[in-house]
């Protein structure tokens, strides 16, 4: 608290030092076309310039000691601290109006950029975004490729929310392409600049900024914040997010095939995987249910399907590894590819 006020009250005088610079260097300027106009060159000049000289080098050294030169991540990490502190010590002096206790710092729900993940739902965000833009000519394969790439978690959930999320059945395609309008419009915006702010990195890089510095300085492109992309975002929140994505992509992909008479694509997806300890999501609170939706006996079958498939983990770090299975020599370089295939070293 005290470093940031210290550099407030340099960044204070910082301004009014810009300012007196800004007077000196008016001063110069009139001075040195008097002079030029009357052809002579005087003391006066002379010391102008070297007041001039003088403030600007003031100038410079209160920029390093104010806000000026902090970096906004930095200021508003401290910020945070600040803010969370006061929280704590109004706590412990009257208590909590709910009597909830606040969460202790280390104790916050999970984040997608500690936790290595923001990379990794960011292309699953982009994924659906993808296919709902081509849900009328959706190329083969695509949607087995985003239930491949989706954590076990989501998968785990999928099937129970495919058969129990509710959806006016009087909705046409373009009206459900619109309701996930609605959350796309902001999402993804924020899942396009967390591969920006990775940018050149690679999966690799995931790995490689957990923990430090993501902002990454590329030529011709302005800093990328942490606060305009997934690093901060709640990792439950945002599974739920994309659960209930998917989940009106499914019907999407359904009431498209209907409007087109009934193709779709020869490819079953595997849209669940073994529960982990019992782990559920829910779908946001504030969604309207109606009726409940049909299943086709296609889709059916593609749900019964999914329990005599055998679970492979991938490598992502969103994939939950079994800790009794042996693990392979070779070592991978990304472990954020959650469609990289299965370990090469079989028994």
């Amino acid at each position: 608290m005290q470093k940031l006020v210290t550099c407030v009250q340099n960044t204070v005088e910082l301004y009014h030092e810009l300012h007196a610079l800004d007077r000196l260097e008016h001063d110069y300027r009139l001075k040195q076309k008097e002079q030029d106009g009357l052809s002579l060159r005087g003391d006066s000049l002379d010391i102008l310039k070297q007041a001039v000289k003088v403030q600007s080098k003031h100038v410079k050294s209160m920029k390093k000691k104010s806000l000026w030169s902090k970096n906004l991540e930095e200021v508003v990490v401290k910020l945070v601290d600040i803010v969370h502190f006061l929280h704590l010590e109004i706590y412990n002096a009257f208590g909590h109006p709910d009597k909830e206790e606040p969460q202790e710092r280390g104790k916050h729900h999970n984040r997608l950029g500690p936790a290595g993940l923001a990379l990794h739902y960011a292309s699953i965000i982009n994924q659906i975004d993808n296919l709902v833009s081509q849900s009328c000519a959706m190329p083969p394969n695509a949607r087995d490729a985003l239930y491949h790439s989706l954590p076990p978690i989501i998968k785990s959930a999928l099937r129970y929310k495919l058969q129990s999320f509710e959806v006016k059945e009087e909705l046409t395609a373009s009206q459900v392409k619109a309701e996930m309008e609605k959350t796309l419009w902001w999402l993804v915006p924020l899942a396009s600049n967390t591969n920006k702010a990775y940018h050149g990195f690679g999966w690799v890089g995931e790995l490689a900024n957990t923990g430090s510095e993501m902002n990454c300085k590329l030529s011709g492109q302005k800093d990328m914040s942490r606060i305009e992309t997934l690093y901060h975002a709640d990792k439950e929140k945002t599974e739920a997010l994309i659960l209930e994505l998917v989940v009106w992509l499914h019907h999407l992909i359904s009431k498209s095939r209907h409007a087109s008479g009934g193709v779709r694509s020869p490819i079953k997806s595997p849209v669940s995987s073994p529960t982990q300890n019992g782990a559920a999501i829910t779908l946001l609170p504030g969604k309207t249910k109606i009726s409940s939706p049909i299943l086709t006996q296609e889709d059916q079958d593609m749900l019964r399907d999914v329990k005599y498939r055998k679970f492979v983990p991938g490598i992502s770090k969103s994939q939950e590894f079994d800790t009794k299975s042996s693990h392979s020599k070779r070592s991978r370089l990304s472990k954020s590819n959650s469609q990289s295939p299965a370990s090469g070293n079989r028994k």
